[in-house]
């Protein structure tokens, strides 16, 4: 019989977000929202009114790529729209009236979300995302490419002595 392979990182993680977000999906789709939780977090930044794009990304623990794709995906969506700021290099996005009709059913959510993480960080006996941030933090310092290759080498200076 096989034995099931230990979960990597990467793989952990990934099952993590992807229950993460079938759940929020799932409840947006119970309150009738066509909604893809992946534009939460610029949604919740441009609560407080329109923002250049690279301020979005500095509130966010997203990269750049990321918040462009997603950017994208709500212009088409028709949640926000883009403009040239003042500096023709800075793009200032701001919520569209569709958006911000879109923000009185989802702060309320976002609410219960994050009632919902303190309740799931009492029952798992962890802080969560302290430990989500601190472990970020660790590889902005040291890229996993460095700690796999000091690991490696590591593992070799082992078998040499």
């Amino acid at each position: 019989m096989d034995k099931k392979l230990e979960p990597g990182l990467g793989e952990l993680l990934r099952h993590l977000t992807d229950l993460v977000d079938s759940g929020a999906h799932a409840d947006y789709r119970a309150r009738g929202v066509a909604y893809r939780p992946r534009y939460t977090p610029i949604m919740r930044v441009l609560a407080d009114g329109a923002r250049p794009v690279g301020e979005i990304v500095a509130q966010l623990s997203i990269t750049q790529g990321a918040v462009s794709q997603t950017l994208k995906r709500m212009e088409e969506d028709g949640l926000i729209v883009r403009r040239a700021g003042r500096d023709a290099r800075k793009t200032i996005v701001t919520l569209t009236k569709s958006g911000r009709r879109l923000l009185t059913v989802l702060e309320p959510h976002w609410q219960g979300t994050f009632r919902a993480v303190e309740a799931l960080e009492k029952e798992v006996g962890a802080p969560i995302r302290s430990v989500l941030a601190t472990t970020i933090a660790a590889l902005a310092k040291v890229g996993f490419d460095k700690r796999i290759a000091d690991a490696e080498r590591g593992r070799r200076g082992a078998r040499k002595k």
